[in-house]
């Protein structure tokens, strides 16, 4: 190789380090930002209406645990106190005074509790992940690129769990679930319950618990399922956080004398 092409490829490295150390680098974090930023904006757009579902319907489940529990005891203790002499009553219809719970009715009380309770316990070790991934996203550091790096992928991660959570609350398998469980407590009802018209009471009990169980399946958000979708759209597949070895790190070009090749690192 000539002297001046030796010389020509010398400088052509030095001016590729330079330009890679002050360019390349900024230019990819710029990027990676915007998409944390991205991500970070849609994660809060989508987090107050998933804090009020998440919120609301564990308090509600575990208010009507709470108090059909309070009822099935009632019930079971005006059980407790049925004497013959009160048989007799009730048979004949003497001087009897009807009860709120019906004695026979503790059956169904804590069978709805129960079912409630399971209801209650499923949100609670099964966490929303839309009600909590913005403000786990935002405490995260981003002061240096192995930071932006790492917040990105978590970004990603995060946005991608909410849309998973949020389409598994609106799968096939839930529906059956509510049928299978509320089934199974108007089953106990009906064969346990010593009333009159024990399936009366059992058709009641299903129908208000696969209700509930309905109501919590159709009004769970879906944002975070279009946010993920969007996403991927505008930055091709949502592709992972910025990679350094992403960039080219081999030249090959014209040089006074001949051709000049290198690498840079």
């Amino acid at each position: 190789m000539k002297l001046s092409s030796c010389r020509c490829f010398v400088v052509l490295v030095a001016v590729l380090l330079v330009a890679s150390n002050l360019m390349a680098a900024p230019k990819a974090e710029g990027g990676a930002k915007e998409r944390i930023g991205y991500i970070q904006n849609v994660l809060d757009d989508g987090k107050k209406n998933a804090q009020i579902w998440y919120g609301l319907w564990i308090a509600a489940y575990a208010g009507l645990a709470a108090g059909q529990f309070g009822l099935g005891t009632i019930a079971w203790n005006h059980n407790e106190r049925w004497s013959m002499w009160n048989k007799m009553q009730d048979d004949f219809n003497i001087s009897n005074k009807s009860t709120f719970p019906r004695k026979e009715q503790w059956v169904n009380y804590y069978v709805g509790g129960t079912k409630a309770a399971l209801s209650c316990g499923l949100l609670i070790i099964q966490p929303f992940t839309p009600a909590f991934a913005a403000g786990r996203l935002a405490v995260m550091p981003e002061g240096t690129p192995e930071e932006i790096n790492k917040k990105l992928t978590a970004a990603e991660r995060l946005l991608e769990q909410s849309a998973k959570k949020e389409r598994m609350g609106r799968a096939w398998w839930k529906h059956l679930l509510g049928v299978a469980v509320n089934g199974a407590g108007s089953v106990i009802i009906w064969q346990c319950q010593k009333g009159k018209d024990p399936w009366k009471d059992a058709l009641i009990s299903f129908a208000s618990g696969f209700t509930f169980f309905e109501l919590t399946i159709w009004t769970q958000p879906m944002r975070a399922v279009k946010d993920w979708d969007n996403y991927k759209k505008k930055y091709k597949g949502g592709a992972g956080a910025y990679r350094e070895e992403d960039v080219d790190r081999w030249f090959i070009t014209l040089c006074p004398g001949g051709l000049a090749a290198g690498v840079y690192f």
